[in-house]
This record gives C-alpha cells, sequence and structure tokens, in this order.
C-alpha cells in the first residue's frame, strides 16, 4: 500500500494564509481614507463657520464702539482702521477671509461709517451677512449702531431675512452701515 497517497500532506509555506490579500489591503486603506476624508471636510466646515462668526463679532464690535465713541463732527473720509486697532476693537493683523477692508466716514453731514469688506466669496459674503444680521437685534446697541449693508449698490436694511439673493458674484464687495451719534 503506497502510504503517500492515504497520508494527508501538510500544506505547503504558499498555501498558508497570512496577512491581508492585495484586494482586503486596498479594501482597509479606502475604508480608513474615506473616515479620514470625512474628519478632514467636518474640520474644514467648522473652520469655515468659526471664522464667520469671528468676523461678525469684530464687525458687532466695531459698529457698537463707532456708535459709542466717534463723534459726528468727524471729517468726512476720515479712516478710522488705526484708530480701531489702536483701541484694541479690530486686531492688528485682521484679515477678514484673508482679504482687505476699510473703515471710514462716510455719507453726507458724515453721521455714518462703512465697515467694507472687499473681494468676498459668494459664501462668504452670504454667510458674513446672514450671521453680521443675526447679532443686530431691534431695541439693541448693535441695531442702534449697524443699520444695514451695502450691496452691489442697494441697500439692506436690518433686520433682514437670511436670504441669498443679494450675494450673486464670484466675487462680492460688502459695506456694513453705521450710525454716528451726535457727541
Amino acid at each position: 500500500m503506497n502510504n503517500a497517497a492515504h497520508s494527508f500532506a501538510r500544506p505547503s509555506a504558499l498555501s498558508v494564509r497570512q496577512g491581508f490579500s492585495l484586494i482586503e489591503a486596498a479594501i482597509v486603506l479606502a475604508v480608513i481614507g474615506l473616515v479620514v476624508g470625512g474628519i478632514w471636510l467636518g474640520a474644514a466646515a467648522v473652520r469655515r463657520s468659526y471664522m464667520v462668526q469671528d468676523v461678525a463679532k469684530v464687525i458687532v464690535l466695531a459698529g457698537q464702539e463707532i456708535y459709542r465713541t466717534i463723534p459726528q463732527s468727524t471729517a468726512y473720509g476720515t479712516v478710522l482702521t488705526t484708530t480701531l486697532v489702536n483701541m484694541k476693537v479690530i486686531p492688528a493683523n485682521w484679515q477678514p477671509f484673508g482679504n482687505s477692508y476699510n473703515i471710514y466716514v462716510a455719507g453726507s453731514g458724515s453721521k455714518r461709517v462703512d465697515i467694507q469688506l472687499l473681494g468676498l466669496s459668494r459664501e462668504n459674503c452670504i454667510n458674513i451677512i446672514n450671521a453680521v444680521a443675526a447679532q443686530v437685534k431691534p431695541n439693541g446697541n448693535s441695531f442702534e449702531a449697524i443699520r444695514g449693508v451695502w450691496h452691489a449698490n442697494a441697500y439692506i436694511a436690518f433686520p433682514l431675512t437670511p436670504s441669498t439673493s443679494y450675494c450673486t458674484t464670484a466675487t462680492n464687495d460688502v459695506t456694513f452701515v453705521i450710525n454716528l451719534v451726535a457727541n
């Protein structure tokens, strides 16, 4: 009798399975990539939301401080950026959404100050107008100070209903209008 035909041979080293196959490894890497990508997208959304709220907070605080301290007699065209930085109302290195801005006395009779944000994306334009509008409440200091926003040669008075109709171009300049009181 041939013992080789009836005996159970040990599997060869090639048939012993150790580790993942190439397909299994690819699937594991794809799942890890999806998880990491989801976390990254979530973090980016949180970062954008924080940036919008931070810019809105600076605009509202600047509006309140301008309303409280800058007299109507301030000359038309006076740039107030350095004044507000020195008062520590605006951070010295502030660049809303990485863009430039202007703060100056405007309007007839110098009864208002404009905070102008330049070159905003459509998304940032919509988000910042809605964020500032949400913080400006009737019968509050913010409402007395910040009365509305200029965009595309149209004035939008606060309080406003959140909307996407006022930021229609790829880049937008937005001007928040701050009232001055007779001091």
